[in-house]
């Protein structure tokens, strides 16, 4: 899957814009897991099956829980609207990250010769491709709730933080709450969008919906044939 190229960016801002009052601090918290959960997940879609391949194929592969404690977030409507469609999105990161991964030994057993082996992982990463197309379309599922809830948020200036980087603009409460939850200072070292002129709410809802529409496409394609979604590791 293709990301849109421009939403990290597009979220940093609506994120960061919301950061502040009269927002306040939970949604600083929310907006800036966004952030770190967008990171990672764009980082495993830009991944691609290495040369040479693993061959350590031998070896099963284990996919990675959810990388961040979303039972840290705020705990009221807004905490709790935007949970669920982080844990699908994160949870999409980590078969997408194991697909490629069980692709790279399947590819080290055939040059190993190793049939057995190269059949095993291969059909791993079709599991693993599966299961990545169920949790892009349980994210699609779930974004609408979270789109009301950034609606309902009260306006905020249109007037957002000149650049610099997100890590620098969120508040030491923020900060210390993200680092309790399992977000590292990386995830948040990201530039921050200048002369934004839009309602960060709208900002942040266009680029989730750009998202959601890019990963409907793909959890599609995957329902229909898994083994396509391996496409782009190889072609990227």
């Amino acid at each position: 899957m293709s990301l849109i190229a421009g939403f990290l960016g597009t979220a940093v801002a609506g994120g960061a814009g919301l950061a502040f009052p009269p927002a306040g601090f939970g949604v600083a918290v929310v907006f800036a897991t966004w952030v770190a959960a967008l990171g990672r997940h764009i980082a495993v879609e830009q991944k691609i099956v290495r040369d040479p391949p693993d061959y350590e194929f031998r070896s099963a592969i284990r996919v990675a829980g959810v990388p961040f404690n979303l039972e840290s977030l705020p705990d009221d409507g807004f905490g709790q609207a935007n949970a669920a469609a982080l844990a699908s999105l994160l949870r999409a990161s980590s078969f997408g990250s194991a697909m490629v991964r069980a692709l790279e030994r399947s590819q080290g057993a055939a040059l190993a010769g190793e049939r057995d082996f190269e059949e095993e992982r291969f059909s791993q990463a079709v599991q693993f491709a599966q299961l990545l197309g169920q949790n892009l379309q349980d994210f699609v599922g779930s974004i609408d709730r979270v789109v009301s809830a950034v609606r309902d948020l009260p306006p905020v200036s249109q007037v957002l933080p000149q650049g610099g980087r997100l890590i620098d603009l969120l508040p030491d409460g923020a900060l210390a709450a993200l680092y309790r939850a399992g977000v590292v200072r990386g995830d948040l070292n990201v530039p921050v969008m200048e002369r934004v002129s839009v309602d960060p709410r709208d900002l942040f809802v266009r680029g989730l919906r750009e998202l959601a529409g890019v990963a409907g496409e793909e959890a599609a394609l995957l329902s229909e044939a898994p083994s396509q979604g391996f496409a782009g590791t190889a072609g990227r």
